[in-house]
């Protein structure tokens, strides 16, 4: 295993035990498993007393505690969704159990922002897709 990055204070070694223990379940379950770390932002939040910022669509945003089960119940639902999907079409389908490790944290702006580490079953989910901005269209390549 790789020295741990102490540069930024001590580390709690009951959740460095616990998220060992979250990669080990999740390696044993799939041995081809795809770890992907991203980083959640929020974005500003209108100030609610004010009648101008009506019209944003973050004015009536829910920012709580629970922001962050609400993202992992929704991603669970979008593979669950998306492999049933497979399933009708008649593609094979492996299992994907969605397991994950997340913390929170404030930026030096007082932004709250959450770090996520996502492990996946790569035989479900190899890679993240395309990341290619250019869609082939006929318009585009009419000459």
């Amino acid at each position: 295993m790789n020295a741990l990055n102490l540069n930024h204070g001590p580390l709690n070694s009951n959740y460095l035990n616990r998220i060992v223990e979250v990669i080990h379940c999740s390696l044993f379950e799939h041995p081809r498993t795809m770890a992907v770390r991203i980083d959640l932002r929020l974005p500003d939040i209108a100030d609610p007393n004010s009648s101008m910022d009506v019209d944003s669509p973050s004015h009536f945003m829910a920012v709580d505690q629970k922001v962050i089960s609400r993202f992992f119940a929704s991603l669970q639902a979008q593979i669950k969704h998306d492999l049933n999907c497979k399933r009708i079409e008649g593609k094979r389908v492996h299992p994907c159990s969605v397991r994950y490790v997340w913390v929170r944290e404030c930026s030096a702006e007082f932004k709250w922002h959450y770090h996520v580490v996502l492990l996946l079953n790569k035989d479900a989910y190899a890679h993240l897709g395309s990341f290619n901005v250019f869609i082939s269209s006929p318009i585009l390549t009419q000459k």
